[in-house]
């Protein structure tokens, strides 16, 4: 499926639906160039979970942040500087993965594609030509 997005409410707005498809062990993967509106999602996501998106910040040095929120606990992943599955599995990835009380969202999934389960959501950010503020959503 695709979306046009163009602005932050139709992103909330797309969040919200998303969180609407969420259940205990879900993996969102999420693909896109620095600035596409990863993280931004992901703050939406969990402001619709039912959690604070004050908390919500890319975890680019820190690999993982948690998150509670009224659903789900969230573990919120960023693979940009990892560089292989074995980096992955030192932070022992499956264990969070599955973990049925929680969901994982994952930037920069694209990196290491081969952790992904098979209960997995994948969502592509793109860059919209002549429209600096618009993406292009697909997932599936």
């Amino acid at each position: 499926m695709r979306k046009l997005i163009k602005n932050l409410e139709e992103l909330e707005e797309f969040a919200k639906y998303i969180s609407k498809k969420c259940y205990g062990g879900l993996v969102i993967g999420l693909i896109g160039d620095l600035g596409t509106g990863k993280t931004q999602f992901t703050k939406f996501l969990v402001k619709n979970l039912g959690g604070d998106i004050e908390d919500v910040v890319s975890p680019t040095f820190t690999i993982l942040n948690e998150y509670i929120t009224k659903k789900f606990k969230v573990y919120h992943f960023d693979l940009y500087r990892l560089n292989s599955i074995e980096e992955f599995e030192e932070i022992g990835y499956k264990d969070f993965f599955f973990d049925k009380n929680a969901i994982s969202i994952v930037e920069w999934i694209d990196k290491i594609p081969e952790c992904l389960p098979e209960n997995k959501l994948i969502i592509e950010f793109n860059y919209v030509n002549n429209h600096p503020d618009w993406r292009e959503i697909k997932w599936h």
